[in-house]
């Protein structure tokens, strides 16, 4: 069993004494993370949110926006979740999961404006085809096109899915 409490304080205490050190963007990640694994959300939303705020242009940013993200989310904190998603679509395009981010934005945003995440999943469609997404993505297109009573198009993204 990892000890999440002892590494939470070690890096708590690097921190104390190296704050303006290189690996401080990491420490401060990693102690997100294991205050994320403690179950204390407030503390790892304040360890991300730290990174992003002090360090944002380090590349660990993309990593603590995506970790905010999932975390908002999981704590049904929709707007919160949005923001981050929104911000880390924008401004990382070279993130390493930026597919499952577009996905996780185009779901969030599908109450409150369903022509944005109509873009976002054509996007990921587009730019991520192999991505494990993209047959819901098309799936929820059709599904859109269909209550539009746009069938030809509702027609083709389902004859994809069923191809697939």
């Amino acid at each position: 069993m990892r000890d999440w409490k002892g590494a939470a304080e070690a890096l708590e205490q690097l921190l104390d004494k190296f704050p303006d050190s290189e690996p401080a963007v990491e420490a401060t990640l990693l102690r997100g993370r294991a205050l994320e694994k403690l179950g204390e959300s407030a503390g790892a939303l304040a360890m991300y949110r730290q990174v992003v705020d002090d360090y944002d242009v380090n590349p660990r940013t993309a990593e603590a926006l995506y970790r905010a993200a999932q975390l908002h989310d999981r704590l049904g904190q929709q707007p919160e979740a949005l923001d981050c998603y929104s911000r880390l679509v924008e401004q990382h395009a070279d993130f390493g999961q930026l597919d499952a981010a577009i996905y996780r934005l185009a779901w969030l945003s599908r109450e409150t404006d369903p022509a944005t995440a109509d873009d976002l999943f054509a996007r990921l469609r587009r730019d991520f085809p192999e991505s494990p997404y993209v047959p819901d993505a098309t799936l929820q297109l059709a599904e859109r096109a269909f209550v539009r009573q746009d069938y030809a198009p509702a027609r083709k993204l389902l004859d994809e899915i069923a191809g697939a």
